[in-house]
């Protein structure tokens, strides 16, 4: 077994796999919307809550209908239609209430001015709502058509890969993406792989230990490279090289060791044909020496 401190770099997260339902990955993920989406109403309450502080200590802004807009706009920008429409609500009732109560000291009681500015800001809020909402969208599917883009061209990569590869999650210890190759070196399907946790079962008993202790290496930061035998799912061996490396992500921490399966079986093959090429022809020197000396005996 040889080691050296280096590690590969693939482009594409694809290598992971999707994450399994319970995943901390896939639990961050939808923590992380939730609060994308909840941005922008909460800014909008704290405006309010700012404006009303402010009106309290007898400072009023003229126009607090464009500030709320931006909010708005905000919130549909970051989080998506639901989220603006939310905080266009918010604001159409924060307006409705201001104008009222400073046109006509009564809550929903308006003067002329002040109704047309509730009804401008009721008809602008949705609107800006709208528009964020749109561009966050497009945005998205964007994001999400180069992700699908990435994740095709890396599954026709290893679709392509004439050695096996696997994926192993540095977390679950789990197979977490294996690709044709292998599938078809080992007889097994990606429903029967993917998941399974250390050891897998194309490794002989006799070997695991071994491959174990390669797997740690990996996992500390170290790429390995050794000879070994791997099982079929019909019980039937076949001699391979293995080669390890640590994944890393964008911070420099280890997230998988990704492995490469090499079926070197047509070379042992040759090399078992040439040794014993070699040594029918070493056999026959050896009986033709002989030979030559009894004669000149």
């Amino acid at each position: 077994m040889s080691t050296a401190d280096s590690s590969v770099q693939p482009t594409d997260a694809a290598l992971h796999g999707p994450p399994a339902p319970g995943d901390h990955r896939s639990t961050r993920g939808l923590l992380g919307d939730l609060l994308r989406r909840a941005r922008g109403p909460v800014l909008t309450l704290v405006v309010v809550a700012c404006l009303v502080a402010l009106i309290s200590v007898g400072l009023v802004l003229p126009t607090p209908g464009v500030l709320l807009l931006l909010t708005v706009l905000y919130a549909g920008f970051t989080g998506g239609l639901i989220s603006g429409l939310i905080s266009a609500a918010l604001t159409i009732g924060y307006v409705a209430l201001f104008y009222s109560l400073q046109g006509t000291g009564q809550p929903l009681q308006f003067a002329v001015e002040g109704a047309t500015a509730t009804i401008t800001v009721s008809l602008a809020a949705p609107i800006v709502a709208v528009a964020g909402g749109i561009v966050r969208r497009r945005l998205d599917r964007a994001a999400q058509h180069k992700v699908e883009q990435e994740r095709q061209f890396s599954q026709g990569l290893l679709a392509s890969l004439q050695d096996g590869l696997s994926v192993v999650d540095a977390s679950r210890r789990v197979l977490s993406q294996v690709n044709p190759r292998l599938c078809e070196m080992t007889g097994y399907t990606p429903d029967e792989l993917i998941g399974l946790p250390v050891p897998f079962p194309s490794w002989p008993e006799e070997e695991r230990d071994k491959m174990e202790r390669s797997l740690e290496a990996v996992m500390a930061g170290r790429s390995v490279e050794e000879d070994s035998v791997f099982v079929r799912k019909d019980g039937t061996r076949f001699p391979v090289i293995v080669s390890r490396s640590p994944l890393r992500d964008q911070t420099g921490r280890i997230t998988a060791a990704v492995t490469t399966i090499k079926d070197v079986t047509e070379r042992k093959r040759h090399e078992g044909a040439l040794r014993e090429s070699e040594d029918r022809y070493r056999m026959v020197t050896d009986t033709a020496s002989d030979t030559i000396i009894s004669i000149d005996e």
